[in-house]
């Protein structure tokens, strides 16, 4: 029974794969400041054999990839630890 109204305008921007956006400083660039974002990364090792997709812009830890995104506000920020790798979560405005 919920209804959410709007201008058409996007509210928020999700992106669970980040790691995969060549151009991510320019991608970055195009999301509007004060937007809320959540933005997911990791530290995923391209040299697993196990993965085809190609790794382009993984980040070290949380705190880099906090720093990077440098969002405004920060809502949320943590690390998931996976068996082959930790995948971090940032969710604040930009």
């Amino acid at each position: 029974d919920k209804e959410m109204i709007t201008d058409g305008a996007p509210s928020c921007v999700i992106n669970t794969s980040c790691e995969h956006i060549e151009d991510f400083d320019d991608w970055w660039d195009s999301v509007p400041k004060g937007m809320l974002v959540i933005m997911q990364n990791n530290d995923f090792d391209e040299d697993h054999e196990d993965h085809d997709d190609t790794v382009v812009n993984t980040v070290s830890s949380i705190k880099e990839w906090s720093k990077r995104l440098n969002v405004s506000e920060t809502i949320y920020e943590g690390t998931l630890a996976l068996d082959k790798y930790n995948r971090y979560m940032v969710i604040g405005y930009k």
